[in-house]
């Protein structure tokens, strides 16, 4: 079963995964006083150059900061929250980035949509949607709902049943970063759970460093992910294809032709194409291997998970 009743503030803790912050994480953090019970800052190794930041939001209320030596990944930061909000006895577990800028309405939107869920027992994440995200907010304009049910949400704004999530033993930490919100969602769904989009926007976050380019009169946007981040996107996927092809066959098929398109955008359009491919061939070989955890590259990931193929799927 999901949690034993809708978010509310008394009932969900916000982890927020840092490395190297910017000040804008205090407003951030602000924002979400109040709305929930506790705040929890889990910074991945940020070093002495983030400490003003860190004691500052330390001070505010309700905020607990948890400095990880070294970047031990996106998933481990997670269960460390989550540890610390089954702890305190939360249902629900709302994730976010350090750039995810939420709404003094976010909690509050996604009781609505677990209320306006005709199964809400059988619900494993609600994932918010950014304003920045128009496909998503025109996707059901007429159905007369505030939600849509798809196959996958990414980190920033979502909020995890943490029922569901002692179910299924957390977020995998051997794939450190890229599509761990993805595969948690898949392997949910697997179990017979549902996952679920707000349709008001509550959020503002962005998906790497998008740029806008031309292709005669359609206009494209490529993500400039680090050669980084594209590594271990390329070898998660592999991942996520092999582990959900057969439960989720849709999103593999999707996902698949997202890739060729992400591709396409970084020959055409981005800078380093030459570190960026080589990133992505070693990901593609350490995919096809079965290889996780830590990948090659001596550059530590950024805290934001957001990838562009997790913002569409619906079912």
């Amino acid at each position: 079963m999901s949690g034993t009743g809708r978010p509310a503030a008394d009932s969900v803790v916000a982890v927020i995964v840092t490395l190297e912050p910017e000040s804008e994480l205090i407003q951030h953090v602000e924002t979400l006083v109040g709305q929930v019970a506790q705040v929890v800052i889990v910074d991945n190794g940020s070093g002495p150059g983030a400490a003003s930041i860190l004691d500052s939001a330390s001070e505010l209320p309700s905020v607990e900061v948890i400095r990880n030596p070294d970047n031990a990944g996106i998933a481990r930061a997670l269960n460390q929250g989550a540890q610390v909000a089954m702890d305190v006895g939360a249902d629900w577990l709302l994730t976010l980035d350090q750039d995810a800028a939420p709404s003094p309405e976010i909690v509050r939107v996604a009781a609505d949509t677990f209320d306006g869920y005709p199964q809400a027992r059988r619900v494993a994440v609600i994932g918010s949607t950014s304003r920045a995200d128009p496909a998503r907010l025109s996707a059901a304009p007429g159905r007369g709902r505030l939600w849509i049910e798809v196959s996958a949400v990414i980190t920033a704004g979502s909020f995890v049943s943490l029922a569901v999530f002692r179910e299924l033993g957390g977020f995998r930490e051997d794939l450190f970063i890229d599509y761990v919100d993805i595969e948690f969602c898949l392997r949910a769904r697997a179990r017979g759970y549902r996952v679920l989009a707000s349709l008001a926007p509550t959020m503002t976050h962005g998906i790497g460093q998008p740029t806008v380019r031309w292709i005669g009169h359609r206009a494209v946007t490529p993500t400039n992910h680090s050669a980084v981040r594209r590594y271990y996107m390329t070898r998660n996927r592999f991942f996520v294809w092999r582990h959900y092809c057969r439960t989720d066959a849709r999103y593999v098929a999707e996902d698949i032709i997202e890739s060729q398109k992400e591709l396409l955008k970084l020959l055409l359009f981005e800078q380093d194409r030459v570190e960026k491919l080589r990133a992505i061939l070693a990901g593609l070989r350490d995919g096809l291997r079965g290889v996780a955890g830590i990948g090659p590259h001596p550059e530590p990931p950024a805290a934001s998970t957001a990838h562009p193929s997790a913002r569409r799927r619906t079912r």
